[in-house]
């Protein structure tokens, strides 16, 4: 299944024919469909470039798109897929820089993006340690000196952005941004008490609590899958599934918090769970492509049901509201 030609083609018709969907009740999400495109162009070429399946396969961008297109109010919100559309570029220049400690020019442009995504959702530079952790420890490619190019790299938009501040005086952009980083004060008087914590949790409809407990239970079965065979993958490909699980955990742990304490942030959860789908996405198309017994093949069948069912039944009633 995992192996099959037509995966793709097929993959991309049924993409098509939901966004047409999507298009015809809303016509302003042409940009959200263009940089989904670009998005399973980045999974492609992500999965080329490192050879993360040991066979031919196109499951990465498949498994990404069925995932995305099972959370259509991601697919609708631009700062979600503009922050997927930053992450999957920085995590593309970052691969390359595997075992070499002086590509400090390269690592300066992955962090780049890291800074634009910040711009969008300034919260994200507390993740910055995470991925000096991937560097240090799977990539291999830590220093001083790719330290200090991940930095410049952060702040370069900002400095990108202070003539237009200075000129347009425009300065509450940077108190906004700031501000983001900073609880208020309501914040920290409702963290004074526990019983305010799970009521003020953020609002969810019960599909986007099923589509996004779906995402996380199949991102741990690929996490469990891969520790088990990794020993069949090059020492490389390891090393790159590990940075997905490591994002995959912290960002899941960031979410379940941005959803039990009284932070109030709705466009933060759903940026960090476009996060979690593109890590998930390699996760789970090792698992489809290369599990072998009868009960796991199963459970790929199961799955795949699933994911048919909780991306058709809401897009059917989007359709019969028209």
């Amino acid at each position: 299944m995992g192996s099959s030609r037509m995966a793709l083609p097929v993959m991309i018709l049924y993409s098509a024919c939901l966004w047409g969907l999507m298009l015809f009740a809303d016509n302003t999400l042409w940009w959200q469909c263009l940089i989904f495109v670009v998005n399973t162009y980045l999974m492609m070429e992500l999965n080329n470039r490192n050879a993360l399946m040991r066979r031919y396969s196109r499951m990465v961008s498949c498994s990404y798109m069925a995932l995305m297109l099972m959370c259509p109010w991601l697919l609708r919100n631009l700062e979600v897929m503009a922050v997927q559309m930053c992450f999957l570029f920085m995590v593309t220049l970052s691969f390359r820089t595997y075992q070499e400690h002086d590509s400090n020019g390269m690592k300066y442009w992955a962090y780049l993006f890291m800074g634009l995504a910040a711009m969008l959702w300034p919260p994200l530079v507390f993740a910055l340690p995470v991925f000096w952790i991937a560097d240090a420890f799977f990539l291999m490619s830590f220093s001083f000196r790719s330290w200090l190019a991940s930095i410049l790299g952060v702040i370069t938009p900002l400095w990108c952005l202070m003539p237009y501040v200075v000129i347009e005086n425009r300065y509450d952009l940077i108190f906004a941004y700031r501000d983001a980083l900073v609880p208020d004060d309501s914040t920290l008087l409702a963290f004074s008490d526990m019983n305010t914590l799970l009521p003020a949790a953020l609002p969810m409809t019960l599909w986007e609590l099923y589509a996004e407990s779906f995402v996380v239970v199949m991102s741990l079965v690929g996490m469990i899958h891969f520790l088990r065979h990794s020993s069949d993958d090059k020492i490389h490909v390891r090393m790159l599934f590990s940075i997905f699980t490591l994002i995959s955990l912290v960002f899941t742990f960031a979410l379940a918090a941005l959803y039990i304490l009284p932070l109030n942030d709705v466009p933060g959860a759903d940026i960090l769970f476009g996060i979690i789908v593109v890590c998930a996405a390699p996760l789970v198309a090792h698992y489809i492509n290369f599990t072998s017994t009868r009960l796991t093949n199963i459970s790929v069948i199961v799955s795949i049901v699933l994911v048919l069912a909780l991306t058709i039944i809401p897009y059917l009633q989007e359709w019969l509201t028209l």
